[in-house]
C-alpha cells in the first residue's frame, strides 16, 4: 500500500467535525421530518399552552437536529436514526395536558395516535422507552437524568444538549420562567442555582458524539455558574446586612 493511499485510509476513519456534520444533518432533518409520526407530532405541538416558553415545539425541533447530529456522529444506521427521531418528535407531547411529570401521557399520546399504529412494535418499545428516560429523577434529592429502559441515548442527550452549548443560559432563563421565576431577581436565582449546579454536576453523557461536541462548554457553563451563585450570594448577603 502506498503512502498516498495510507493517508487518504486514515482521513476516511478519521471522525467528522461538528461543522461537517452540521451539513449533513440539515440535509438528513428535512428527509426525517416527513415521516408520518413526526409529521403528526409537530402538528400537536402547535396547540401547545401559551404560558410555556422553553418546551414549545422549536425545542422539540431543536432535539430532533441535536438527535440525529449525535447520531451521525457516532454512524448509528439510518433505521436507528429515524426510531431515535421519532422518539424525539413525541418526547415533550405530554405538555399538552400539563407540564409535570408527563412523560406516561406524552406514551400514551403515542401509542393511541393513528400515525404511529404501523410502527414495528420493537421500535415502539424503543420509542417509548426513550420517552420515559427523558424524565428527570430524583435519587436522595439529587436530580439525574438516568438512561434505564432505552438501548440508545441520543434523545437523552440532545434533551440537554444546551447543558454544553453558548445559548444554555437563554434556555435556564425560559425555564425558569416556566417555573414561575424570573432569573432577573437575585432571589430568584438563589433559589435556583442549587438545582441546576446539582444537575450538570450529576450529568454525563450518554453518547460518545455528544461528549465530544458538548463536554468542554458544559463544563464552562458548569464553571461560570457557579462563580455567578458565589457573587450574587455575596451581593445579597452583604445588602442584608448594610
Amino acid at each position: 500500500m502506498g503512502f498516498m493511499e495510507n493517508i487518504f485510509n486514515e482521513m476516511e476513519t478519521l471522525p467528522l467535525s461538528e461543522a461537517q456534520l452540521l451539513e449533513k444533518r440539515e440535509a438528513l432533518y428535512l428527509e426525517i421530518i416527513k415521516i408520518p409520526a413526526i409529521q403528526e407530532a409537530l402538528r400537536l405541538l402547535d396547540g401547545l399552552p401559551r404560558h410555556l416558553v422553553y418546551h414549545v415545539k422549536a425545542h422539540t425541533e431543536d432535539v430532533i437536529k441535536e438527535t440525529i447530529l449525535f447520531a451521525l456522529g457516532d454512524g448509528v444506521s439510518r433505521k436507528d436514526i429515524e426510531q431515535q427521531a421519532i422518539a424525539a418528535a413525541w418526547h415533550d407531547i405530554g405538555y399538552l395536558e400539563q407540564d409535570k411529570a408527563n412523560e406516561l401521557l406524552a406514551v400514551n399520546r403515542f401509542e393511541n395516535s393513528p400515525a404511529t399504529v404501523d410502527i414495528d412494535k420493537n421500535i415502539r418499545a424503543e420509542i417509548i422507552a426513550n420517552i420515559l428516560d427523558t424524565e428527570i429523577s430524583f435519587a436522595n434529592g439529587v436530580p439525574a437524568q438516568n438512561k434505564e429502559l432505552s438501548m440508545l441515548g441520543y434523545v437523552l442527550d440532545a434533551d440537554v444538549s444546551n447543558f454544553g452549548r453558548d445559548d444554555f443560559r437563554t434556555c435556564t432563563r425560559k425555564i425558569a420562567l416556566e417555573q414561575g421565576k424570573d432569573w432577573d431577581l437575585i432571589e430568584d436565582r438563589l433559589k435556583l442555582y442549587p438545582f441546576i449546579i446539582s444537575l450538570l454536576e450529576n450529568h454525563t453523557w450518554k453518547t460518545e458524539s455528544a461528549k465530544r461536541f458538548r463536554e468542554k462548554t458544559k463544563q464552562e457553563n458548569l464553571k461560570k455558574l457557579k462563580e455567578d451563585y458565589e457573587e450574587d450570594l455575596y451581593d445579597y448577603n452583604f445588602r442584608k446586612a448594610a
